[in-house]
C-alpha cells in the first residue's frame, strides 16, 4: 500500500481530473457507494510516483524519476513501427511488450502506467509478476488494489470501472516466472479478458515465451536502438555536457565496434557508468557487464573522493565479486528471493570462499555501495537480471573443468529457460572453448542421443521427440500466396527455432490447432503431426536441422580435438625450451 505521508510532487492534469470524475461518477451512480473522490486521487498520484521512482545503475543511493532518464523506444508489430507515449497509441486493449535482455521493457510499462494516471485520469495498477503473492488469484490482487485506493472490492465496481474504460492492468516480467506459474497467470489473464471486455491490459516478456501464443494478446517487439537513439540516451543519462560529447565523439571514432554493441538502453548506462570513472570504452559485450562490479563497487574514488562508501565487512574487492558470483549462480535455481532463502544461499556462498562471513552484511554492503541487488520489503531482487545472468556465467567458468560440468548439468532442471539461455549465452563470450567443451557438447550429445543412427526409430518417434522439447508454436503474422508458416521453439538453448509450411488446405487446421488454449504445446505438435503431410514435413525439417546438429557437433569436437593438441604441442615446445634453457646453463657451469 502507498504511504499516505508521501510528500506528492505532482497532479493529474485539467483533462485527466475531467476524466477522473466521470470514472468515479461510473462506480458512484449505478452503485450508490458513498466515495472520498479527493482521497482516492491523492492515492492514485502516490501510487504514480511510486511506479516512476526506480533505483538505476547511476542513482544507487536513491530512486529517482523515470523522467528523468526514460526516453520512449521503437516498436514495431502488426504491420507498424511507430513510438508509444500513452496506452491510447495501441489500438489494441490487450498488449504483449517483447524485448530481449535491457531493452526496458519494465520502464516502458511504467511510463505508460503513469501517464495513463496523470495524464488520462485513469485508475492504473502496475504488477511485477515475481512479486505477486501466489497465493491469491490475480483478480484478488486486483480487487485488493482498488481497496487500497479507497474504491470498493467487489465485482460489481470492477465491472463498472472496465465498461468505463478506467481501469488499466501492467503486467511486468512474464519471464521472469517458471512455466507453472506462467501457465496459472495465462489462464487468470484470459478468464479477466473474457469477464471485463473493456479492461486494458499490458504485459511484458523476453521473446519466445508462454503468453506470447496466447490468441488474446497483440505482440509488439521493441528495437535495437540506432546511433540517434544511443546520442538521446548519453544526453539523458550525462548531465555533464563535455563528458557527453566526449563519448559520443570516441563512439563515433569506435563506429562498427562498441558502437554496434549498445543495442539496449541498459548497455548504454553500463557504458555511462564506466565512462564517467575511466574515460574508456569496451568493445565486447561480456566486457560491459565484467566492469559493472569495479566501477560500481569503486565508483567513490572518482565520483564522491575523498568520500567511501561505509562497508560492514573488511573484504578486498576481489573477495566480494567471487561470493557475489557464486550467490549469483545459486539464486537462479529460486523461484523468488525471499529474504530467509536469500540468507541461506548466500551463506553458502560466503562459507566456501571465506568462512564466518556474515551474510546479511555482505548482501547490505552490495546492496548500500553499489545497489547491484536491493531488498524491497521481505524480498530481494536485482537491479536487472542480465547482471544475475552474467555472474552466474562468470562463476560457472572461474572453477575446474570437472565443477563446470557439475554445474552445467544443473541447468537441466531449471525452471527458468530463459534466464538459463542468456547465462549460457555469456559463458560462450567469456569463454568459448570451454563452454563448448563442458556444456553445448554434452548437452547436445544428451538431446540427441534417442535419434543416434544406430538407434531403431521411425516417423513418430522425430514427431515425439519435437514434442517433448518444443516450448511454444507461433503462426506468422502474414499469410503468403498459398499457405502459411508457423514455427516451433525449442527448450534447447543451442538450438535455432524449427519453421514449417502449411498450405491453404492444411493452414485452417493449423490455426485452430495453434489457437486452442486448452492444449499444452507438446499436444499441439502431437495432434499437428496426425495430418500426414505435415507429419512428412515436420520429420523432414527436424532430421534435416539435427543432421546440421550433428555436423555443428562433429566440428566443435574437432575443433576442441585440434585446440587440445595444439595446447599439447605448446606444452611440448616449452618444456623443450626448458630442457634445452637447463642444458645451456649446465655446459655454462661445467
Amino acid at each position: 500500500m502507498i504511504d499516505e505521508k508521501i510528500i506528492i510532487d505532482g497532479a493529474l492534469t485539467g483533462a485527466a481530473r475531467a476524466a477522473f470524475a466521470q470514472i468515479i461518477a461510473s462506480v458512484v451512480k449505478p452503485s450508490k457507494k458513498k466515495i472520498d473522490a479527493t482521497l482516492v486521487e491523492q492515492r492514485l498520484i502516490g501510487r504514480a510516483k511510486h511506479v516512476k521512482s526506480v533505483k538505476t545503475l547511476l542513482s544507487t543511493d536513491n530512486p529517482v524519476s523515470i523522467d528523468k532518464f526514460y526516453c520512449p523506444p521503437r516498436l514495431s508489430g502488426q504491420n507498424k513501427s511507430f513510438v508509444p507515449y500513452k496506452s491510447d497509441d495501441f489500438r489494441e486493449d490487450h498488449v504483449l511488450i517483447e524485448g530481449i535482455a535491457g531493452q526496458g521493457k519494465s520502464i516502458l510499462l511504467r511510463a505508460l502506467c503513469a501517464d495513463a494516471i496523470l495524464n488520462r485520469g485513469r485508475i492504473a495498477f502496475f504488477f511485477e509478476l515475481r512479486k505477486i503473492d501466489e497465493t491469491k488469484p490475480l483478480i484478488t490482487i486486483i480487487l485488493e488494489s482498488l481497496e487500497e485506493l479507497g474504491l470498493p472490492r467487489d465485482i460489481e465496481s470492477l465491472k463498472y470501472l472496465t465498461v468505463a474504460k478506467g481501469l488499466e492492468i501492467y503486467l511486468d516480467g512474464f519471464d521472469e516466472i517458471d512455466q507453472r506459474k506462467q501457465e496459472r497467470i495465462d489462464r487468470e489473464i484470459e478468464y479477466l479478458i473474457s469477464n471485463y471486455r473493456y479492461l486494458k491490459i499490458f504485459a511484458s516478456s523476453r521473446p519466445h515465451i508462454h503468453l506470447s501464443k496466447n490468441p488474446s494478446f497483440w505482440t509488439y517487439h521493441i528495437e535495437n536502438l540506432n546511433e540517434h537513439d544511443v546520442s538521446r540516451l548519453i544526453e539523458k543519462l550525462l548531465p555533464n555536457e563535455n563528458l557527453a560529447t566526449s563519448l559520443k565523439a570516441k563512439l563515433a571514432f569506435h563506429k562498427g565496434r562498441a558502437l554496434d554493441l549498445l543495442e539496449t538502453p541498459l548497455l548504454v548506462t553500463l557504458l555511462v557508468a564506466q565512462y564517467e570513472q575511466t574515460q574508456q570504452i569496451p568493445e565486447q559485450l561480456s566486457e560491459f557487464y565484467d566492469s559493472i562490479f569495479p566501477v560500481l563497487f569503486e565508483r567513490h574514488d572518482s565520483f564522491k573522493s575523498p568520500f567511501q562508501r561505509p562497508k560492514h565487512l573488511k573484504l578486498t574487492t576481489h573477495s566480494y565479486r567471487k561470493i557475489f558470483q557464486q550467490f549469483c549462480f545459486f539464486s537462479l535455481f529460486l523461484k523468488n528471493l525471499v529474504h530467509d532463502r536469500t540468507i541461506a544461499i548466500c551463506k553458502k556462498a560466503c562459507d566456501s570462499l571465506i568462512p564466518g562471513t556474515d551474510p546479511e552484511k555482505f548482501l547490505r554492503d552490495i546492496s548500500e555501495v553499489s545497489s547491484l541487488i536491493n531488498e524491497e520489503g521481505e524480498e530481494w531482487s536485482f537491479i536487472h537480471n542480465s547482471v544475475q545472468e552474467f555472474y552466474a556465467a562468470a562463476f560457472m567458468l572461474s572453477g575446474a573443468d570437472a565443477e563446470l560440468e557439475r554445474y552445467s548439468k544443473m541447468f537441466r532442471s531449471i525452471g527458468n529457460t530463459s534466464s538459463r539461455d542468456q547465462v549460457f549465452r555469456f559463458a560462450r563470450e567469456i569463454e568459448e572453448f570451454r563452454f563448448v567443451k563442458f556444456v553445448e557438447l554434452p548437452f547436445l550429445k544428451d538431446v540427441l542421443e534417442p535419434l543416434k543412427p544406430d538407434a531403431s526409430i521411425n516417423d513418430d518417434d522425430w514427431c515425439v521427440w519435437l514434442a517433448k522439447h518444443a516450448n511454444e508454436i507461433l503462426k506468422d503474422d502474414n499469410r503468403v500466396d498459398g499457405g502459411l508458416f508457423f514455427t516451433i521453439w525449442t527448450l534447447m538453448p543451442v538450438a535455432r527455432p524449427f519453421r514449417f509450411f502449411a498450405t491453404d488446405a492444411d493452414s485452417g487446421f493449423v490455426e485452430e490447432i495453434i489457437s486452442d488454449a486448452e492444449m499444452s504445446t507438446d499436444e499441439k505438435v502431437m495432434a499437428l503431426s496426425k495430418n500426414h503431410i505435415l507429419k512428412a514435413r515436420m520429420v523432414r525439417e527436424v532430421g534435416g536441422t539435427l543432421k546440421r546438429y550433428v555436423d555443428s557437433f562433429v566440428a566443435d569436437r574437432d575443433l576442441i580435438a585440434t585446440q587440445e593438441q595444439e595446447h599439447r604441442d605448446i606444452g611440448a615446445f616449452l618444456n623443450s625450451l626448458l630442457s634445452e634453457d637447463a642444458t645451456d646453463a649446465a655446459n655454462r657451469d661445467i
